[in-house]
């Protein structure tokens, strides 16, 4: 008897996903030697990289618009790489605190010395809802908003995306990468257990191809040109 693992990590994979991995772990597509002791600049693992960009360009419908990138790090490093980079001198960032990963957000944001602006505060309701989207607050002003869409810990999600006006909006969507229908450069970070929203999506894992693509990298998404004009595209896949 099948046993399926719904538990809020790993998400359930195709059986035979997992046997295609198996099988090309230790000898990848008749080359005689598994997939993860090739050169990442050989053909094949080429061939991994490019068949991956294009599912989630498919499945995230992200357009030509944007470059992908291939980076180390999970959803943790996510929390410090975009203060990092977008984080602006003397403005605030917004912060919707929604629990347990706006909070390890934030805790990177103050290391890195950003202030923060909350926009709203959840805890009164022990992070059980999000209420009041649509009468939120946008100081004009804020360096970006950075919000988290599922809560997997408090079980709390968002309806639909508050409106940040010219405010870049980052969005930690790890719980359901591919659950939910983005307007084209809404920002995105989704990190290693995005990877519950795409178990049961074949196409991502061709075999071993994809899940080593997703085992060793993550995938982000840049508007080209300035940042502070462009609301942010990161999907992060794996730690």
């Amino acid at each position: 008897m099948a046993v399926y693992n719904f538990n809020a990590g790993p998400a359930v994979l195709p059986k035979s996903v997992m046997l295609k991995a198996q099988e090309e772990f230790v000898n990848y597509r008749g080359c005689g030697y598994g997939i993860i002791e090739e050169s990442h600049r050989a053909k094949a693992f080429d061939e991994i990289i490019q068949a991956a960009e294009a599912n989630f360009r498919s499945l995230l419908n992200i357009s030509d618009d944007y470059a992908v990138l291939f980076l180390q790090g999970g959803a943790s490093l996510q929390f410090a790489m975009v203060p990092m980079n977008i984080a602006v001198p003397g403005k605030k960032i917004g912060v919707c605190d929604t629990g347990e990963w706006s909070h390890k957000a934030m805790k990177e944001m103050k290391i890195l010395g950003n202030e923060i602006d909350l926009i709203y505060n959840g805890e009164p309701c022990k992070f059980s809802k999000i209420e009041g989207i649509k009468d939120w607050k946008i100081d004009q002003n804020l360096a970006y908003v950075h919000i988290c869409s599922n809560n997997t810990i408090y079980g709390s999600e968002y309806p639909y995306f508050p409106e940040t006006g010219d405010v870049p909006l980052v969005a930690d969507i790890q719980g359901g990468v591919v659950a939910v229908v983005l307007d084209e450069g809404v920002g995105v970070t989704a990190g290693r257990d995005g990877l519950r929203g795409l178990g049961e999506v074949e196409v991502l894992a061709e075999g071993l191809a994809a899940l080593e693509v997703f085992a060793q990298a993550q995938v982000q998404a840049l508007a080209p040109g300035d940042l502070q004009q462009h609301r942010i595209a990161v999907v992060e896949v794996c730690e």
